[in-house]
């Protein structure tokens, strides 16, 4: 039994160490073929390829794509076979003064739907988000400017109506013009017209309004009935006013010494407009009509000044003589100049010529070499006491003044745009200096004043005068004036 049991080990061992044998055989294969291709493998390598770009498909559908914030800001267009719009919208306009201020945004611009037409313009700026209603580009008499808040300061003196400025004719072109600037104001622009004849101003409305269809009739209505009548020039002083509201501050200036543009421009810086245009013609209360020389009188002063040199005129006897004789031709020649002027408006009448229109009685008198007395000059003007240029404001007084009152409405905002604009007549300037301005002439004060505030100024030649019809003698005209008197005396 112990033979077949030990026969049976020893083969169960010997397929064992066969087994084993065998295994490792083929670890040993297997390894030397993983090494051998392990040596052998060639490196790997990589090739690089350009890629085409994709080109974008045409859409069978045109589509206008538009950014997502411009597509919040504006409404869709709709297209319609009317002529006019639907009734307009109620709009609210700020208040003036108001400055609304929010979060920054992104700047952008667009436009809406207003009233009749599109013309009413978003902006808005990524500082305080301002938005500006109905810019209006303006080319008043060939001064340009753009603005939402706009006034406009016309003389309406009948100088501007005289014949040494064109006449009637010429007034009546300039309201033309000013009627072409009114209708190319966008209707959401606001304005307001000032006219000033001397110590007097006129405006259209207390503040500035929307430049609505309703208010453009309304203000070309009212200028055209001014300066059409020639018996009664200039502005209605009965619908005027000589009193403008004072401020806080003391200008050198007193309220009763200023007149005219400057006055004007006193009541338009209440209304805080960004822009003002103004059209003069004279600088001053006092305009030479030889020289042009003009300037602002103290007017207190002025009349002292002229009664105490007539009181020392007729302190000489021979001197008080010669006044005497003088005053009584100057009398006798007052219904002289004026029948003259009747006979040659009468004459232009029958000619359908405009009427002669003078700024001063005895234009017409020189005209007709007629002799004029001469002025009679103090052989000591140091005598009166006062001396002429006491009676006059400076250029630095005026410039002070307009300085004062504008700066005290508008304060941070700065000085609004100032645009000047002068009817020109015939003149001669004796000084050019800004040391001597007081005698210098409108057209250089304005230009003085327009280089320091940075404005814009134009001179409009006026028309040349017409030519009387008629060449009528002083003593003619005497006759006919005795003849009438004796009439009514029949």
């Amino acid at each position: 039994m112990k033979n077949p049991k030990r026969k049976r080990q020893l083969i169960g061992s010997s397929a064992a160490l066969i087994s084993l044998i065998v295994h490792i055989i083929l670890l040993s294969l297997a390894g030397g073929i993983v090494a051998l291709r392990y040596f052998n493998k060639t490196p790997a390598t990589f090739e690089v390829t350009e890629q085409k770009k994709l080109e974008r498909r045409q859409l069978d559908i045109p589509v206008q794509v538009e950014p997502f914030m411009q597509q919040m800001s504006k409404p869709a267009r709709k297209t319609t076979s009317r002529i006019t719009a639907n009734a307009p919208q109620m709009v609210n306009i700020p208040q003036q003064g108001t400055y609304v201020e929010m979060a920054p945004m992104p700047t952008f611009k667009s436009s809406y739907t207003n009233f009749i037409q599109t013309d009413r313009t978003m902006i808005m700026k990524s500082k305080y988000r301002e938005t500006g209603y109905g810019l209006s580009a303006v080319d008043f008499f060939g001064t340009r400017g753009k603005a939402e808040k706009v006034l406009l300061i016309v003389d309406a003196s009948p100088a501007m109506v005289s014949e040494d400025r064109g006449g009637l004719f010429a007034y009546q072109t300039l309201n033309e013009e000013l009627r072409l600037i009114v209708d190319n104001f966008r209707s959401s622009t606001l304005f307001n017209l000032i006219l000033h004849d001397h110590d007097h101003v006129a405006h259209y409305q207390p503040a500035l309004v929307p430049a609505t269809a309703h208010h453009k009739t309304n203000l070309l209505d009212w200028v055209a009935s001014i300066n059409t009548n020639v018996a009664q020039l200039g502005l209605n002083k009965t619908e005027a006013t000589s009193i403008i509201p004072t401020g806080n501050y003391e200008l050198p200036v007193t309220q009763t010494d200023m007149t005219g543009w400057l006055k004007s421009a006193q009541l338009a810086t209440t209304m805080q407009p960004e822009i003002i245009f103004f059209l003069s013609g004279d600088w001053g209360s006092i305009t030479d009509p030889d020289t042009d020389l003009s300037y602002f009188a103290r007017k207190n002063k002025l009349n002292q000044y002229l009664d105490q040199r007539l009181e020392t005129l007729l302190s000489d006897e021979d001197v008080a003589e010669e006044w005497e004789e003088m005053s009584l031709e100057l009398e006798e020649l007052v219904p002289v100049a004026e029948k003259m002027l009747e006979l040659e408006n009468q004459a232009r009448f029958d000619e359908l010529l405009d009427p002669k229109i003078v700024a001063y009685a005895d234009e017409i008198l020189w005209e007709n070499d007629v002799d004029i007395p001469d002025w009679i000059l103090l052989e000591e003007p140091e005598d009166v006491g006062i001396y002429p240029a006491d009676t006059r404001y400076t250029f630095e007084e005026i410039m002070q003044t307009l300085f004062v009152f504008t700066m005290e409405i508008y304060q941070e905002r700065g000085f609004p745009e100032m645009n000047f604009v002068l009817l020109e007549k015939g003149g001669s300037s004796l000084n050019n200096s800004a040391e001597t301005a007081s005698l210098l002439t409108s057209t250089e004060k304005y230009e003085l004043l327009t280089d320091m505030l940075d404005a814009r100024f134009r001179i409009i030649d006026a028309e040349d005068p017409i030519d009387n019809v008629l060449d009528q003698n002083i003593y003619d005209i005497m006759d006919m004036l005795e003849e009438e008197a004796e009439e009514e005396l029949l």
